[in-house]
């Protein structure tokens, strides 16, 4: 008896700490990224670019900036704006983006945390899915 209630102590211990404990206020490094398109990795850092991102989280707002290189070719990163957190659902509203089009579009990426490393994956669907043909997927670790 006594294992039994050992096992479920530890369960509901393991089950307390669920992604609504995500804490992303501080600064973080990507330390992978990779672009999945038709099963086939279409890119990946590191790999086929190089370079940095930082992204740094305050209570409601985030920046992101990077520079990668691919080939001969440097991209510069640079993305600011609002977001929530939801348990594994963020939800970042673009004000600064390379792409002026793209200011004031809502983003969704899901979120999880495995050890010490977050994980993002987007563009979400509206059915809270991923599109399985063409996603990207970010591994970052925290900084501070």
């Amino acid at each position: 008896m006594k294992k039994f209630v050992t096992f479920f102590v530890i369960i509901f211990i393991c089950g307390c700490n669920t992604q609504k404990n995500i804490k992303l206020e501080g600064a973080w490094q990507i330390v992978g990224w990779k672009h999945i398109v038709a099963d086939t990795v279409a890119w990946e850092f590191p790999g086929t670019s190089t370079g940095s991102d930082i992204i740094i989280w305050s209570k409601k707002h985030v920046l992101s900036v990077g520079r990668f290189k691919m080939d001969s070719t440097y991209n510069t990163n640079a993305v600011g704006g609002t977001y929530t957190l939801n348990g594994n659902k963020y939800e970042e509203t673009l004000i600064y983006f390379p792409d002026s089009t793209q200011i004031g579009h809502k983003v969704t990426i899901l979120t999880e945390m495995s050890h010490d490393t977050l994980i993002r994956m987007y563009p979400v669907k509206e059915n809270g899915q991923i599109d399985k043909s063409n996603y990207l997927i970010e591994h970052l670790v925290r900084l501070d």
